[in-house]
């Protein structure tokens, strides 16, 4: 490291002045001291030449020692003077390069190189070391990356527990982390703990990030549906509701969120008059929720429509019967009818679809139209009818008469085989069976009789009648 380089280079700098200051003083010093024998030498040479010659060589010999003495001396302060500054450099150096590894990148390149040679209990330890950090607090993609990375060290040696975290402390610094999603979704599918996936998919619809939720889209189920749809009717609504197989739908009427206050849908919805909010959802066996679907409904009763009577034609002259029906009646309503120009109730005549008979002379034909609601139309048409016969009525009785005394039933007399008496009272033209008949009572002894006789206007044909009005039953007399 450079750092480390220019240390070492300023040290040997201070090592070499030291050395080079101690060798200067250890030169003046001996220089010093040579001076010195040479003023010896010279005060004594006033003494005799032997003595002079002795006492130089042994003065000589002596500051040979003691300059010998003092260089070792210099030599050894120098020599402790470099030992001492090479262990305070070697401390210096020592604590630097230990600094240089006290820190967040140290840790976290030695955990990348852990997990290339697959050491991941060694890069863990790193890692985890770089995380004490303050960088290994902060939100930089360099952090996160090595974040990511002590998770699969993590899953690698099985520490599942650790794995979760770390990815949920990944998601604390960067909510829109697609890989901690992505993880986080597999670690709770295998758990199949669907309450933690649950809470994980409303985090990532709070990040508002389409990508992200749509790595839930297997577990989020779709939309439920309304049928019919909404919009505007004039007649009440079953509403049904449909979702994802094993879904349960909630629903509310009053326009509130079904996510707060629903019922369960079990059965169909009936609508009434007036707007209904539906609104509704649905929730899949992990219990994950859908969106929430809102449907509006207008429901505004018309009441039925007008009916139809028929004919056209109000005016007849004919042999055959006028039969009148009615139309025009919608699903779900009840039609009734007066022929006297009251106005019908729900009491009167019900219509059911087969047509009636108009008697001969003015009819007055009132038709009540009523619905499920109570909501009613009415329609009215008066009719004249005027049937014509080929036989009179005087003739008819004369062909009855013929066909009783022919079969024995009265004799030329009219009286019957227990000698009563018996005599006919004319009562109406009635159209029985598609035929035009002249009804009669039949009176025995002055006693009318709970039948009747009478003969076809266009045939002359004689009939034995019974039944009661509106059912009358005809059967040929021989």
């Amino acid at each position: 490291m450079k750092e480390e380089f220019d240390l070492e280079e300023e040290l040997a700098k201070s090592i070499a002045s030291i050395v080079d200051e101690e060798t200067a003083d250890a030169e003046a010093y001996v220089k010093k001291n040579s001076n010195n024998s040479d003023s010896d030498d010279a005060g004594e040479s006033a003494g005799s030449d032997d003595e002079v010659l002795y006492d130089g060589a042994e003065d000589n010999e002596d500051e040979d020692k003691v300059g010998a003495r003092k260089i070792i001396i210099i030599v050894a302060v120098v020599v402790a003077a470099i030992a001492v500054i090479g262990a305070a450099a070697y401390f210096v150096v020592r604590a630097a390069f230990n600094k240089s590894k006290d820190n967040y990148g140290y840790y976290n390149e030695l955990g990348y190189r852990a997990y290339d040679e697959e050491d991941y209990d060694s890069a863990i330890d790193n890692f985890e070391k770089a995380l004490t950090y303050e960088e290994g607090k902060s939100d930089s993609d360099t952090n996160i990356n090595m974040m990511l990375y002590l998770y699969e060290c993590y899953k690698n040696t099985s520490q599942d527990e650790k794995a979760e975290e770390i990815l949920k402390d990944v998601l604390e610094l960067d909510a829109d982390n697609e890989n901690a999603y992505y993880n986080l979704i597999s670690i709770y599918s295998d758990e199949e703990n669907y309450s933690e996936l649950v809470q994980l998919y409303q985090s990532a619809v709070d990040t508002g990030n389409s990508d992200i939720t749509a790595l839930f889209s297997r577990y989020v189920p779709s939309e439920p549906e309304a049928s019919p749809d909404g919009g505007d009717y004039s007649d009440d609504q079953s509403i049904y509701l449909s979702g994802d197989s094993e879904c349960r739908i909630y629903y509310t009427t009053d326009g509130t969120d079904p996510k707060t206050n629903a019922s369960l849908f079990t059965d169909r919805i009936e609508l009434e008059e007036g707007q209904t909010t539906l609104k509704f959802y649905a929730v899949n066996e992990y219990g994950f929720e859908s969106d929430v679907v809102e449907k509006t409904y207008n429901i505004a009763y018309i009441g039925p429509s007008t009916p139809v009577i028929s004919p056209t034609e109000t005016i007849f002259s004919q042999s055959s019967k006028v039969m009148v029906t009615i139309s025009n009646i919608d699903s779900g309503c009840k039609a009734y009818y007066t022929l006297d120009g009251t106005t019908p109730t729900t009491d009167s005549n019900e219509y059911n679809n087969q047509p009636f008979e108009l008697p001969a002379g003015n009819t007055v034909v009132t038709v009540l139209v009523v619905d499920d609601h109570g909501m009613t139309s009415m329609a009215s048409k008066t009719y004249s009818v005027t049937y014509i016969a080929k036989y009179t009525q005087s003739e008819a009785e004369e062909f009855i008469w013929s066909a009783l005394i022919d079969n024995k039933t009265v004799d030329e007399e009219h009286l019957d085989e227990d000698g009563n008496e018996c005599t006919m009272d004319y009562y109406s033209l009635k159209l029985i069976d598609d035929k035009s008949i002249y009804m009669f009572y039949y009176n025995v002894d002055g006693e009318a009789q709970d039948y009747w006789y009478g003969s076809d206007s266009d045939t002359g044909d004689v009939y034995l009648i019974t039944g009661s009005r509106d059912n009358y039953r005809l059967s040929a007399v021989k």
